[in-house]
């Protein structure tokens, strides 16, 4: 969903029809992120990633799905997206250090659709 302006206003991750984890709103006149936490979401520090980029389960091995999250050192949030059978699927957000929304990337069975990446300068909506 987006603003007005064309800036992202809220991201929601669907599976064959169904929400999948929650909605992240995105203010139009806010900076702040409201970054709501699903308590589904895995660390990627808790996930193995194989040679070929498959992220695994640590305690079974198999391939993971469902929501994951990485942080900054510093513990800010750095990404957020889903992953099904180890491999992306569907938006994933990178952030910078301030909240702000760097990259949205769409995944679709485990490769970039280069037609559905935006990126954001300075909050601002560009169009690759």
């Amino acid at each position: 969903m987006y603003h007005d302006t064309g800036e992202v206003a809220s991201i929601t991750h669907y599976e064959e029809g169904k929400q999948v984890g929650k909605i992240i709103y995105y203010p139009q006149n806010d900076k702040k992120v409201i970054q709501v936490k699903n308590s589904r979401d895995v660390n990627v520090k808790d996930l193995i990633e194989t040679k070929d980029g498959i992220l695994l389960n640590k305690s079974n091995k198999k391939p993971y799905t469902g929501n994951i999250v990485e942080f900054y050192k510093s513990g800010e949030l750095n990404s957020k997206g889903y992953v099904k059978n180890g491999e992306p699927e569907g938006y994933q957000v990178t952030y910078n250090k301030n909240g702000q929304v760097r990259l949205i990337s769409s995944f679709k069975d485990g490769k970039v659709d280069l037609k559905n990446i935006l990126f954001y300068k300075n909050g601002k909506f560009i169009k690759n």
